[in-house]
């Protein structure tokens, strides 16, 4: 209000007839209000954004881990596949000598 009070003023005193001195400070004070951001909004807006980073950060720590356990369940796995493998080759071979 003491935005739109100080334009209107200020319009008054250029010798702005006073209808429309007063249609546009009140136009300007609701865009002001309305699309306008304020430091507040700002700080919220940083704050929410830490935030956010926070939990995706703590959630690519979960994920790297769980994809640690993977790599390691993979190559026990192939491990084990490699042992049958050769114990299987070793088999045939003693089964043709």
């Amino acid at each position: 209000m003491k935005t739109e009070l100080a334009l209107y003023r200020a319009l008054i005193a250029i010798n702005i007839p006073e209808p429309k001195a007063h249609a546009f400070a009140e136009a300007m004070e609701s865009d002001m209000r309305n699309l306008l951001a304020t430091k507040f909004d700002v700080t919220k807006v940083h704050n929410d954004l830490l935030a956010e980073i926070s939990r995706l950060r703590s959630e690519n720590d979960r994920t790297r881990l769980e994809i640690a356990h993977l790599d390691e369940m993979l190559t026990v796995r192939i491990a084990a596949m490699m042992v049958v493998t050769v114990i299987a080759i070793v088999g045939a071979m003693s089964l043709i000598n």
